[in-house]
């Protein structure tokens, strides 16, 4: 029985699309387009579940992690691993809650 290598799900930058760097006040980037890695769960005490997702995307240049929103969480579940993927931010949604993320 031969092995099967498993691909790292570690990134060389994480980014947060859409919205405005907290920290810069620069627009954050607005899609990514690459090879859909997959994602691992990120403790996170802002979150209601206590974990955040990061989506691992394989571009030409380098790995991309895309910190996920409920919409993306909700769209890249249903997205094939190791096909090129786009995701773009399209804008805001206004909810009962909160205004939501749309992709």
């Amino acid at each position: 029985m031969g092995f099967q290598e498993v691909v790292s799900l570690d990134c060389d930058r994480a980014v947060q699309l859409g919205g405005k760097d907290k920290k810069t006040n620069k627009a954050n980037p607005t899609k990514v387009e690459g090879f859909y890695i997959g994602f691992k769960t990120v403790p996170s005490p802002k979150a209601k579940s206590g974990f955040s997702k990061l989506h691992i995307f394989q571009t030409p240049k380098e790995s991309v992690g895309v910190w996920g929103k409920t919409d993306l969480d909700q769209k890249l579940s249903g997205a094939t691993l190791g096909a090129m993927t786009r995701v773009t931010f399209t804008g805001m949604k206004e909810t009962k809650n909160n205004p939501m993320y749309v992709f």
